[in-house]
């Protein structure tokens, strides 16, 4: 139960990281 949860979190995580980094990409284009 515990490793279900950490497993969750750590999805959780890598989709923020993963939105943060599209979000920036996204910004570098429009800069450019």
């Amino acid at each position: 139960m515990h490793y279900q949860f950490y497993s969750d979190l750590e999805l959780i995580h890598n989709q923020l990281v993963f939105s943060v980094f599209d979000f920036i990409m996204l910004d570098d284009i429009l800069i450019i």
